[in-house]
């Protein structure tokens, strides 16, 4: 029962990793967006006509950059199958909260470390894997989602309020005129609280709920004194 609890927390992590990953703003989304029915509310002075984006949206983007504290919740649904978590980022470090069969299962990866400890609280157990640094190279953190986006290949549809927070509603268009990926980025704080893609049909859809931006103590990254701690290996950061 432990084994399988801390198997699943680990792969619970992986899907994190790697469906971030996916939908990062490489400019490599195969298929158009279909009309998108998120939960948000057109605020006053909601643009009137499509931007072409470009300053603006380069302007906004900017503003993610040297955030370093985050926690959030987070939700994705990937077609018929929907995961949520608790996330708190500090730098190069991350911790997940989920639950599996009624038990809380937490995992915390340090990037800079290449290692992740899944962690059960109710067994006083956890379990050290060495994280194969391939498998999670594209992972990307909410503050580095629009690195890779060329403003100038992003439209702003309109203004709109989404989770409490002002938001211009982007749409990233290919070489082709398609529209690659939806995201309704924040006005402060120049992070997408929803993105949506879609390939082949198999529809993607990440919400970060109650954002919350500031410094994390460090203690929130940390095993507490006494846990049981199993070492298994995953590859490690050399494959």
């Amino acid at each position: 029962m432990q084994n399988r609890l801390l198997a699943c927390g680990l792969l619970c992590m992986l899907c994190v990793a790697l469906l971030l990953s996916g939908c990062g703003g490489n400019n490599e989304a195969p298929s158009p967006v279909p009309a998108a029915e998120p939960e948000t509310t057109p605020t006053a002075g909601t643009d009137s006509a499509p931007s072409s984006g470009g300053g603006d949206v380069a302007e906004i983007f900017a503003r993610a950059r040297g955030i370093d504290g985050l926690h959030f919740e987070i939700v994705m649904t990937a077609g018929p199958e929907k995961e949520e978590f608790k996330t708190w980022v500090k730098g190069n470090r991350v911790k997940n909260e989920t639950s599996v069969d009624g038990q809380i299962l937490i995992s915390i990866m340090d990037f800079d470390k290449a290692e992740v400890y899944t962690y059960m609280p109710d067994q006083n157990m956890a379990m050290k894997t060495a994280i194969d640094m391939q498998m999670v190279q594209g992972f990307q953190k909410p503050t580095e989602y629009t690195d890779n986006i060329d403003p100038k290949k992003v439209r702003i549809v309109e203004t709109a309020t989404h989770d409490g927070l002002i938001c211009k509603v982007m749409v990233l268009i290919n070489d082709d005129g398609h529209e690659e990926m939806k995201m309704w980025v924040s006005e402060e704080y120049g992070i997408p609280l929803r993105v949506e893609t879609d390939d082949g049909g198999f529809k993607t859809v990440i919400e970060y709920k109650n954002l919350e931006v500031g410094s994390i103590p460090d203690d929130v990254f940390t095993i507490p004194q006494g846990v049981q701690i199993l070492e298994t290996d995953m590859g490690g950061s050399d494959a």
